[in-house]
């Protein structure tokens, strides 16, 4: 992190491009591997971040995801096969009990472990005083509680995070990143 005058300032880098250093450790985000997946459509984003994860894998870094990460994954892949199958978003409940969806909750199991082969899963290491932390800030409005807990595993863990989320351009952390609107800010003063 850049520290300039008492203030935080985020990294953000290109993630495709970034030179990882031996045994270092990658938090990856649910939307990587939603880009990275079969159910993705994005075929830009997913040559980078296919790339991305290529490159971890060269430099002998560690890719890292927590349960949270993996849980996000599985409930936004078989909302968007749901889609597909032209299920509206308020009857997705009612399909997923049916069995019709049993091919793709398959599917989705399968995309799941697929990930568990590639990353780590990891315990988040947050204790019941990081939670609250985390359940306060929530409480002011304009935070996602899982995005605060990711933001609180990598300050602990020391782990750069790799998403595509831009609800991360303030976070104090590292970020790699292909999101053109976090790359435009570079670094965020906090």
């Amino acid at each position: 992190m850049i520290f300039k005058r008492g203030r935080v300032m985020a990294t953000i880098e290109r993630a495709s491009t970034y030179r990882f250093e031996a045994n270092k450790e990658i938090l990856a985000d649910a939307n990587i591997w939603i880009f990275t997946s079969d159910v993705s459509n994005n075929l830009k984003k997913k040559e980078l971040y296919l790339q991305a994860l290529v490159n971890v894998r060269n430099a002998n870094c560690r890719i890292c995801i927590d349960n949270l990460i993996l849980s996000e994954f599985v409930n936004r892949y078989a909302r968007i096969r749901a889609k597909a199958f032209g299920v509206p978003n308020d009857r997705f409940k009612e399909f997923r009990d049916s069995k019709e969806f049993l091919p793709i909750a398959q599917e989705v199991s399968d995309g799941a472990k697929k990930i568990l082969e590639t990353a780590d899963l990891i315990q988040p290491g947050l204790d019941t005083q990081d939670t609250i932390s985390i359940l306060d800030k929530y409480a002011k409005g304009g935070s996602d509680f899982n995005d605060q807990s990711f933001i609180k595993t990598c300050k602990r863990k020391n782990f750069k995070f790799l998403t595509d989320d831009r609800d991360f351009a303030k976070a104090d952390i590292s970020i790699l990143t292909e999101n053109p609107r976090l790359l435009s800010i570079g670094e965020v003063n906090l």
